[in-house]
This record gives structure tokens, sequence and C-alpha cells, in this order.
């Protein structure tokens, strides 16, 4: 028997992957630019939490109606177009800077169109990958693009930082529009299958109202969402009290703080990787649960450890088990819904992850002073941990196995 070729003999998948990697790392530089630029023009901490709503608010509205036009036009071109935009605009403040026009509003309009790009670019590259992929090398093509978006936002930081001090600001805006140059030419080389024309044109609103119902009528989707909301609270909420758990809690300094940020995307790289190499045909719902259900017993460990070497480990066994549910409920989007509407429903997924991430940072900062950090902990685990051994237990959602499309009546 012929052995399946390594996922990087696809050329297209090869340069999609190339793109997608140098755009991670350009959009995370980019982002610490911003924050760093905005902080040496203000030195307020307010300024900073407007930056990001300007960032967010865009971007959530225009996730809400644009999925259709993914669906309607070459995904390659809608994914080639947002990062040359997104390099000219890293590339005007230095413009500004040496004309003496950099203003602070000038950093609130780069980055509110980076918010209404964002939502463009990622259903794209999404609704993209299984036309170009084999459909028994998709969950291992998912697994590589989702491990390295990982390693790029576990990377940037660090590299930015160093290339920040170094080359100083404008410099580090040059970079970061080379960069996504770089990922622009590699998208270029990519070949994208013709998409399938619908026989007749439908209306934008309609075709967006088409998309949220078919979303809805849909068991798998509906509960795939449900349990990604549910991980996505629970980042908002760790994003609130990981840094008094591990000064307070555990009694722990910046260096020791930065270990422990670390071991989740270590661990999630190490796991993208197993994702890849383990088949999971005929299992793929207890794959995706089982990780689901561990990556929720590490939240609910660190309400219980009591040594920062444990709460590392539990945030490194974490980061190896959620991409079992991210990677194999990724594929079974791409398997289960129809080309003609990829672009929209990966939109509706993106604006609730979008959206249930901020009210997770809201309900921690409400109730963390009345339940403790480490109830916290024990809630959001809880959370992820009694849905899914339902999940895993309840024949009900034998569903999650099956592989069908139906394009909806229009």
């Amino acid at each position: 028997m012929k052995k399946p070729s390594h996922v990087l003999a696809n050329r297209s998948f090869l340069y999609l992957w190339i793109g997608e990697s140098i755009s991670e790392l350009g959009g995370a530089i980019g982002a610490l630019c911003n924050s760093l630029w905005l902080y040496e023009l203000t030195g307020s901490k307010s300024a900073m939490g407007t930056l990001w709503l300007t960032y967010f608010i865009p971007s959530l509205l225009v996730q809400l109606f644009i999925g259709p036009m993914i669906d309607r036009v070459s995904r390659k071109h809608v994914m080639l177009s947002s990062q040359v935009i997104r390099s000219m605009i890293f590339f005007s403040p230095v413009i500004l800077m040496f004309s003496g026009h950099m203003e602070i509003w000038s950093l609130f309009v780069i980055q509110a169109i980076l918010g209404i790009l964002q939502p463009l670019y990622v259903p794209a590259a999404s609704a993209l990958l299984p036309t170009i992929a084999a459909e028994n090398q998709l969950t291992q093509m998912n697994a590589w693009m989702d491990g390295t978006v990982r390693t790029m936002s576990f990377l940037a930081p660090t590299i930015g930082g160093i290339v920040a001090a170094y080359l100083g600001t404008s410099s580090t805006y040059i970079v970061v529009g080379m960069l996504f140059l770089l990922s622009a030419i590699s998208l270029f080389y990519l070949k994208e299958p013709m998409l399938k024309q619908q026989e007749q044109k439908i209306p934008w609103l309609k075709q967006v109202l088409v998309g949220y119902r078919y979303f809805f009528k849909q068991k798998q989707l509906i509960w795939l969402g449900f349990f990604t909301s549910l991980v996505q609270f629970s980042v908002g909420v760790t994003m609130v009290i990981n840094v008094p758990y591990v000064l307070e809690e555990l009694k722990g300094t910046s260096f020791t703080y930065g270990l422990f940020m670390g071991g989740f995307p270590l661990g999630y790289v190490v796991g993208s990787f197993l994702v890849g190499k383990w088949g999971s045909k005929g299992v793929q719902r207890y794959m995706m649960l089982s990780g689901l259900l561990m990556g929720g017993l590490s939240f609910l460990l660190l309400g219980f450890v009591e040594f920062i070497p444990l709460a590392i480990l539990c945030e490194f066994l974490g980061g190896v088990c959620f991409p079992f549910f991210n990677v194999h409920q990724t594929t079974l989007y791409q398997k289960t819904i129809p080309t003609e509407l990829m672009g929209q429903i990966f939109s509706v997924r993106l604006f609730l992850i979008r959206v249930t991430m901020p009210l997770g940072v809201l309900f921690a900062g409400q109730v963390v002073d009345l339940s403790g950090i480490r109830l916290l902990y024990m809630i959001i685990g809880s959370l992820i941990i009694i849905p899914a051994l339902f999940a895993l237990t309840l024949p009900f959602f034998s569903f999650l196995n099956e592989e069908k499309k139906e394009f909806p009546n229009m």
C-alpha cells in the first residue's frame, strides 16, 4: 500500500502554511508595536484599553455580515488583498513619523482598519483549506496550521521585543510591513480551485440570513459552537486571574509568571504535533471530546495546586489536550459545511468566539473579589468538564461523527 505523502508535499498547502506563519508573526509583532508606541505617546493605561476596543468593535460589526462576500469571491484574493492592505497600514506610521504628522488618533485609525480586515482574512483561510486538501489529510493540515499559529503567538512577543529594542519602533513597523508582503507573495503562488457558482444570485442580506439559519439548524454546528464558546469564555476568565494567581496565590515572581504563561502554548505545539500523527477514523468524536474534557480538567486542577511547578505542568498538559478538540472540531466544520456556505459559517463561528471571550473577562472582573481566584478556576473547569462528560457518554451525541454536506433550501 502506497504511503500517503507528507502534507507539505501539497504545494498549495505549503504556500498557505508559509503565508499563515509569516502573517501570524507579523500580526503579533505589529500589535506589540502599536501598544508600545501608544504608551510612549500617552503614558496612559486607559488608552491601551481604548486601543483594543477600537480593534474589536469594528471587527465584531463586520463579522456579522461579511460572510457572503467570502463565499462569492475568490478566498485567495480576499486573503491576498488583506495582506497587502495590512502591509501598507504598517508602513504608514513610518511615513507619518518622518513627516512629523504622527498623532495619537493615527494609531486608532490603524487599529480600526486592522480590526476590519481580521474578519475577512480568518474565515477566508479556514474556508480555503478544505478546497486544496485531500480529505484524508485535512486533520493533519489543520493540526499544522493550528500548531503554527500557537507557536508564532508564543514567539512573537519575544522576537518583537528584541527587534523593537535594537531597531526602534519605526524600523519595527517596516519589518512588520515586509512580513505581510512576504505573506502575500507566498499566498499568491497557491492554486485555488474554481468556486462553484450559485445558480441564482441571492441578495446579500438573504444570504447572511441563510448562513445563520443553516448554522442554528445543524445539531453539529450548534453543539460545537456551544463547546467552543465555553472554552473561549474560560480563556477570558483566565486573562483576569492568571496574574494574581501566580503572584498572590502561588507567591511567584514575574519570571515564574512568564514560565506559567509559556506552559500552555508550548504544550499546544506538542498537542498539535500529536493530533497530526494520530489517526482519528471512527473515533473523531471521542478524541475531540476527550481533549475538551482533559483541557477542562487542567483548569480545575489549578484551583487546588499549591506549587508553581505543578501549576506550570497543568498549563502544559492543558495545552497538549486542547488541540485534540480544536483541530478535530475545525475539521468537522470543514467536512460538513457546503462549500458555498463555508465562509459564512466560519464567520458565524468566529463571531461566537470573539463575543464570548470578553464576556469571560467581564464575568471574572465582577465576581473575582467575591469568589476568590481558586474557585473561579474550579468553576470554569467544571463548565467544560460536565458538558464534555455528557457528550462523551450519551448516545445522543453520536451525530458528532457524521460527515455529510447538505445545502439548505433557499
